[in-house]
């Protein structure tokens, strides 16, 4: 079997996600270079590593988006403005229009203003359409008929090239036959030599509480935008979406419907109810605007804030395992050497004499939701023979303790079937006037159980290492 090298980057975006992996042959001069999210809070910041990434002026292979809140796709404009080429975009599998109803109603409580809440939205929907890139869902295997695809020329020359020719079938497939999707049972082998990328992705479910809000009538006008991405648009049309939108969302909502807003609950409760006091004031606060009335965007983000159900909501999220193919690919399995770079917070790395190891995976997890053990129990049933190979752990939602249990017991439980004393990575500002984020009781269960770092905005806090294959390794670095 052929020896390679992959290098992982944590770019130091801040409140973001901004990942590169590439897997060299250099027995080939080949490279695969797969990138995960493109978003920060900070404009200048994000914009200075862009150009920076694409500076080297190279093509790459594949975008996954995790999840479509602001701070993990908001640099996908800045990215195609750049340049920057990707073959294939793979996203979680969700129903456009509905998934796009649910981040405007999301998005709404962020301090930016309509027009930019109307570009996120737009980029959101012109990656699900094809409109960079083209475009990969990823999510539960399709009960869609697949095509024949032995005679169909490569979508792409590269990725026909380093993938299995089953993996690579399954991406062609899923690009070209409507409905289809790639599965998450399907990894993605690369070709001869002994490491693959997995996905996992829960179905999204369009949740009821969404549709409540969306009935209520004063929305009208602005859910009729959203509709039009029942049908596909080109890039004039996403552009005027995104104009109109923004014009929908800053209309007024007229103090006469203000009574609507208690239809959300189908009758008073016999009893003090807070939710039904809240809506009771906001009706209220709508009654007696001044100056024309409330924007359809301060509603919008006020029912969301007052939803039971909906807070911390992110059942889409995409997560990427890569490392060492521990399924039966038929590939020959090697022993991987590390060698880890730090920024100048780096964690002080250690020479182990006589040490080699296969425990290098790496598993990229977006906003993924471990609250309740039926869902971290799907999870580690999805990742059963990549979980123990797995040394690097980049947490959910920053290092938010809203993505587990309140004892973090659920945490803890991940934590046991991940290799011994893994490294836990929160891309993450904690200075964020908003949400101070990696939590305490978040850093400190991890840093019981392995190593904690912190990715923040800091140009010196990059986290990038170098895994290779050695048939002899007599020495590996890895963090202390």
């Amino acid at each position: 079997m052929n020896s390679f090298q992959v290098d992982r980057t944590q770019f130091p975006i801040g409140q973001g996600g901004f990942h590169a992996t590439v897997v060299h042959l250099p027995y080939n001069n080949r490279r695969l270079s797969m990138v995960i999210d493109c978003g920060g809070a900070d404009e200048r910041h994000r914009n200075l590593l862009i150009n920076g990434f694409a500076e080297s002026g190279r093509q790459h292979d594949i975008l996954v988006i995790s999840h479509f809140d602001e701070d993990h796709i908001n640099g996908i404009d800045d990215l195609h403005a750049a340049g920057i080429q990707f073959n294939t975009v793979f996203l979680p599998h969700v129903k456009l229009h509905s998934y796009l109803l649910w981040m405007t109603l999301k998005l709404s409580v962020s301090e930016g203003a309509a027009n930019e809440l109307a570009r996120i939205v737009q980029i959101a929907g012109r990656l699900y359409d094809g409109d960079y890139w083209p475009v990969v869902h990823v999510g539960p295997q399709s009960s869609m008929p697949g095509g024949v695809l032995e005679d169909a020329p490569p979508v792409d020359e590269n990725l026909a090239d380093m993938l299995s020719d089953e993996a690579y079938k399954a991406v062609q497939r899923a690009r070209d036959f409507p409905g289809q999707v790639f599965s998450c049972s399907q990894s993605l082998n690369l070709k001869d030599i002994d490491w693959l990328f997995r996905f996992y992705s829960r179905e999204w479910a369009f949740p009821s509480e969404v549709k409540a809000i969306w009935d209520l009538s004063f929305f009208a006008e602005l859910k009729a935008v959203v509709d039009r991405t029942q049908q596909k648009l080109d890039t004039s049309a996403w552009n005027d979406f995104a104009t109109d939108l923004e014009s929908k969302l800053t209309a007024k909502i007229a103090p006469a419907d203000a009574a609507q807003v208690m239809s959300l609950i189908s009758v008073k409760p016999p009893k003090k109810d807070k939710r039904f006091e809240s809506l009771e004031k906001l009706k209220n606060e709508i009654k007696n605007a001044k100056n024309g009335g409330l924007s359809c965007k301060y509603v919008l983000s006020q029912l969301y804030l007052l939803s039971k159900t909906l807070k911390d909501y992110n059942d889409a999220s995409l997560c990427v395992y890569s490392g060492p193919a521990q399924r039966c690919t038929g590939t020959r399995r090697k022993q991987f050497s590390r060698s880890v770079q730090l920024g100048r917070r780096a964690l002080r790395p250690e020479s182990l004499n006589g040490v080699h190891t296969r425990e290098i995976g790496w598993i990229a997890t977006g906003d993924s939701d471990f609250s309740t053990r039926e869902k971290l129990q799907e999870f580690l049933r999805h990742y059963h023979t990549e979980i123990v190979l797995t040394s690097i752990f980049v947490l959910p939602h920053h290092g938010s303790r809203n993505s587990y249990d309140a004892n973090m017991d659920c945490l803890r439980e991940l934590i046991a079937n991940l290799s011994e004393r893994p490294l836990f990575i929160a891309p993450a500002s904690p200075e964020h006037k908003k949400y101070h984020h990696p939590h305490w009781p978040v850093e400190s269960t991890c840093r019981k159980a392995g190593d904690f770092y912190i990715v923040d905005q800091d140009l010196a806090s990059f986290y990038t290492e170098s895994v290779y294959t050695k048939d002899n390794p007599s020495r590996i670095i890895i963090w202390e």
